[in-house]
């Protein structure tokens, strides 16, 4: 059974993914949509521009993925909107880069029992969303977690793609990875100039994100370690401030009312490399100045509970 799972939540990108879609269906198809046609639903005010339409066609070409085969296929439609237009609550947050259905173009057919749940348009994906699909299924589909792990953390450390390494950086931990596999490859990723501030601040905010859901048990304060230090020895100014936003969720959690007395000591914890850092060292003008500004109100809010 396919779940939307709050795919709006503020930390929905530290929870689940296209890999999460994966795992949950019960079929996976590859073809093409042909007999394309376009139904529009809805235009913006004053303009004759679309805002939502739904696809109708016919599934051609296939290829099962995943599955016994055993479900609906020919006659399809899918619902679509203009990205100016609100995103529908089940629409997952990674889904609008993929784009539109267009004639004859490959898609993934995803599959709840029989029927189609969701269809994706994989023509100009980036990556490449049947290669990554097919990748998901494949340590998916083992049986050890001790291997699944295993080819996780190599994805994370031989991937040159950020979106991979995310995928597989979610799937380690939802799979029950040990942080004491984990800990060491995430120190490298984030001690790496040439891997990209997002990726890294991902590492960072996926962090602060599964300790606060006591994900590691009794390597908690490993955890805590792990993320103060890379905070205290964080360079780059405009990941610093991003490692802040992320901290902000630590101290939320410490601050629940009826846990504050048992999570003083972290709290105390977070304060002492917050307080060993009043600034993020950018005085100049215009946005440097703003991030500086940001980083010392957020700072000082930490500071003051």
């Amino acid at each position: 059974m396919v779940h939307a799972n709050e795919p709006h939540r503020a930390d929905a990108i530290y929870r689940m993914g296209i890999e999460t879609l994966i795992e949950q269906c019960d079929a996976i198809v590859v073809g093409k949509v042909s007999k394309y046609s376009r139904e529009i639903v809805s235009k913006s005010k004053g303009s004759e521009e679309p805002l939502k339409w739904i696809v109708h066609g016919v599934q051609t070409d296939t290829v099962v993925l995943k599955g016994d085969g055993l479900f609906e296929l020919a006659t399809i439609s899918r619902a679509e909107q203009s990205l100016a237009a609100p995103l529908d609550p089940l629409t997952q947050y990674w889904e609008p880069d993929l784009g539109y259905l267009e004639q004859n173009e490959k898609c993934l057919f995803f599959f709840d029992g029989n029927k189609p749940h969701k269809i994706l348009p994989i023509g100009k994906a980036k990556p490449d969303l049947l290669a990554l699909t097919e990748s998901i299924l494949a340590i998916q589909s083992v049986g050890d977690q001790s291997v699944r792990a295993t080819r996780w953390l190599s994805l994370i450390s031989d991937s040159k793609t950020d979106e991979i390494r995310k995928v597989a950086l979610r799937s380690f931990i939802a799979d029950k990875g040990r942080w004491e596999l984990l800990g060491p490859v995430l120190g490298e990723l984030l001690s790496d100039s040439t891997v990209s501030i997002d990726l890294r601040a991902f590492c960072f905010g996926l962090v602060a994100h599964n300790f606060t859901k006591e994900r590691w048990g009794v390597f908690q304060e490993a955890v805590a370690d792990f993320l103060c230090r890379s905070f205290a020895t964080q360079n780059e100014p405009r990941l610093a401030i991003q490692n802040l936003y992320s901290m902000g969720t630590i101290f939320a959690y410490c601050d629940v009312e009826e846990q504050k007395t048992a999570r003083q000591g972290i709290r105390r914890r977070f304060e002492s490399v917050l307080e060993k850092r009043p600034s993020i060292s950018l005085s100049g003008l215009g946005a440097e100045a703003y991030l500086e500004k940001q980083f010392l109100d957020f700072r000082s809010s930490y500071l003051t509970k």
